[in-house]
Parts: C-alpha cells; structure tokens; sequence
C-alpha cells in the first residue's frame, strides 16, 4: 500500500522490458508481489 501510480507505472514498465528481477526487487520493497502482478495483468 502507499505506491504512488508512478511507481506502479515504473513496475509495469519494467516488467514489459522483460526485467522481471528488478520488478520483484521494487515489490520486496513494500509492496504484495501476487497483488502489484494481478492488479497489472487485470489492466
């Protein structure tokens, strides 16, 4: 909780450059990895 929607956006943009390890390090920081993954693959 707490994300501001240009850190989501930094998630998602990151995971489309295939950069999944760096997206997973983003969510350890504070976010639910299973949610911040169903919230972006929902859109």
């Amino acid at each position: 909780m707490g994300w501001q929607d240009s850190e989501l956006f930094e998630v998602s943009h990151l995971i489309r450059q295939n950069n999944m390890h760096k997206a997973h390090r983003l969510a350890a920081e504070g976010f639910s990895h299973d949610h911040y993954i169903a919230s972006i693959l929902s859109t």
